[in-house]
């Protein structure tokens, strides 16, 4: 009794601590290791071809504030990613903090923007385009895709969110064909969430603050991070 009456104080801050701690732990799950793949749009180039803050960067605060996020990677973005440059890190286990084979088995959210620098290339490289030949290409892009999903999905077991493409209307009517006809690619393949890219396509001239460029700004980035946002609250809810 003498014990417990000297260290009442003692004993109380204890059972305040260990509630809070409680609490906290509930609270706070910080279980989320969330990676991004894929090119200059995933690694957040802006208009003016410099890494700046894009839409995974985004969703890593969001993350970060929900008191979900572990690890946050986009060690496997890089500008000049194709298609099959990313299958082949994938084939060689690239490093970067951890190699990408076991970055992918720890990750429960995924999200991925790839196909279009494929697309600038063939287009670059196809005498004399057409109807025809831009669908070819397509096909192409198509099968290699399939390829590289299903090497992601052997080690990241979970649904990908793809990011759908969005580019100013130019002249260049194979480019601007071309990028519809890979988002619906995007939007018709299994176990991937398919991210819409209409608001910022609808008011490209307030995200694309250089003309000549393929990236948008700060804004346009929100934009698609608001996307996914919506669509992964279901997860944070678990």
């Amino acid at each position: 009794m003498k014990f417990l009456k000297k260290h009442k104080k003692f004993l109380l801050l204890i059972v305040i601590f260990s509630s809070v701690l409680i609490i906290y732990k509930n609270n706070n799950k910080n279980d989320i290791c969330y990676t991004s793949l894929g090119d200059g749009f995933a690694k957040g180039i802006d208009s003016y071809g410099q890494e700046d803050y894009g839409y995974s960067d985004y969703l890593k605060d969001y993350l970060k504030e929900a008191n979900r996020l572990n690890v946050y990677s986009k060690d496997f973005t890089d500008k000049e990613y194709m298609i099959n440059t990313l299958y082949a890190d994938i084939i060689m286990d690239k490093k970067g903090k951890t190699n990408i084979k076991q970055t992918l088995r720890e990750s429960k959210i995924v999200t991925l923007s790839i196909g279009l620098n494929d697309l600038l290339y063939k287009l670059s490289v196809t005498e004399n385009i057409n109807q025809y030949k831009l669908e070819k290409i397509i096909s192409d892009i198509d099968k290699s895709l399939d390829v590289l999903l299903e090497e992601i999905n052997k080690y990241y077991k979970g649904k990908i969110y793809i990011i759908a493409y969005y580019y100013k209307k130019t002249d260049n009517y194979y480019l601007t064909e071309g990028v519809k006809k890979l988002n619906e690619l995007y939007k018709n393949k299994k176990n991937i969430i398919y991210i819409s890219s209409e608001k910022v396509e609808n008011n490209y001239q307030k995200y694309f603050l250089n003309p000549s460029s393929l990236y948008p700004n700060r804004e346009g980035y929100m934009e698609i991070y608001k996307e996914i946002a919506l669509k992964i609250s279901k997860k944070l809810e678990k």
